[in-house]
């Protein structure tokens, strides 16, 4: 019976507490009985923004699932410090057993003051009684954000090897700890924005494929200009084979296949080359592939390629390049194709090594049988 009570008295504590701190946000999945629950990135975030600064991108958002049996209005509230604005839809329906993904971005005024600061998102279902069902229920996520007081600033751009811009998605990441924090985001080819010192990653994209990256370290109030060179031309599945003679012993030439892929427009004037090494040292660059243009899409083909020296011992490495108005637009990786069956000819240094030897022999044998005689 002692037991009983005290297990009954623990209940009742804590269910105490829940009703006067409210439901807790969790790292992935916020739930306040079985109503509402909330997960999403925004509670991975710390944001860091200069006065006057704004993020917002795909990458930081928040999903509200409705756990309840009924279609249901749910209400989302946010909470922040004075001069910063959280930005999002605050107003949705979210049908029985639904979710709804809602994107989170941040404003902070120039008024607003540098320091630490925490940001509140909360879920609330709005009370009503639907289909004989009253519906109540709230939960949150919570996030970082430093206003800074002094940073550099970073302007990204990305081309195309015409040197024309390209209207690349771009994504600013900042490094921290082995994490990726979102720190700017931009969808027409061009980004500038404050950022504090550190290293950072940006990754530009068009229509879901990754054009360009690179990684770079801002300094104190250092202002540094990136230009991004967007790969808009891919080459899949390039391979080299051998080919073989008809005693089907000895190589003769190799197959050359290859597929290229164009993302964005069609390309005037191209040239497809195969730049090949042979044992190390460049051998040469021999065109397979030459059209007027090449429409946007995949193109495929194969190219049985003898080099003019003919087919020796060695190794053979072989790169695909892609040029239009003789820029280069694509290259492939390094296929490697040794040779080892060609019949190898009688050098003429062994010859004459072995005269050289042979008459040697003749000459010790003839003044070994002259000091006999003798």
């Amino acid at each position: 019976m002692k037991k009983r009570g005290l297990i009954g008295l623990i209940g009742t504590v804590l269910l105490m507490v829940v009703s006067v701190f409210g439901p807790v946000a969790g790292p992935a999945l916020a739930d306040s009985g079985t109503n509402i629950a909330i997960s999403g990135t925004f509670y991975r975030q710390h944001f860091k923004l200069l006065p006057g600064e704004s993020l917002a991108t795909p990458d930081i958002y928040v999903v509200i699932f409705n756990k309840c049996p009924e279609e249901v209005e749910v209400h989302l509230t946010p909470t922040s410090p004075e001069g910063v604005d959280i930005l999002m839809e605050e107003n949705m329906t979210i049908p029985a057993g639904e979710k709804e993904m809602v994107e989170i971005g941040v404003n902070v005024s120039p008024e607003a003051v540098p320091g630490d600061y925490s940001l509140l998102v909360t879920a609330e279902i709005k009370q009503g009684e639907q289909s004989g069902i009253s519906v109540t229920g709230a939960a949150q996520q919570q996030a970082r954000l430093t206003v800074l007081g002094e940073a550099g600033e970073v302007f990204v751009k990305t081309i195309l090897p015409t040197e024309e811009t390209f209207p690349a998605e771009i994504r600013l990441y900042q490094k921290e700890e082995g994490e990726l924090l979102p720190f700017g985001y931009s969808d027409n080819g061009e980004l500038r924005t404050r950022a504090p010192s550190g290293d950072y990653l940006i990754q530009a994209f068009y229509k879901d494929k990754e054009v360009a990256r690179k990684e770079f370290f801002l300094g104190d109030k250092e202002e540094k200009e990136i230009l991004l060179t967007a790969q808009t031309v891919f080459i899949y599945g390039f391979a080299v084979t051998p080919v073989y003679g008809q005693d089907q012993k000895e190589v003769v030439s190799m197959k050359a296949t290859y597929n290229i892929e164009n993302i964005y427009k069609p390309l005037k004037n191209v040239e497809t080359f195969l730049a090949v090494d042979f044992s190390g040292q460049f051998l040469e660059k021999a065109g397979i592939l030459s059209l007027p243009t090449l429409d946007t899409g995949m193109t495929g083909g194969n190219y049985q390629y003898t080099p003019s020296q003919g087919m020796q011992n060695g190794l053979y490495e072989v790169k695909l390049a892609v040029y239009s108005n003789d820029l280069l637009y694509a290259e492939s990786q390094t296929e490697e194709l040794e040779v080892k069956s060609l019949k190898k000819g009688i050098d003429l240094t062994i010859i004459i090594i072995a005269a050289i030897a042979v008459i040697a022999i003749i000459v010790i044998i003839i003044l070994l049988i002259r000091r006999r005689r003798d």
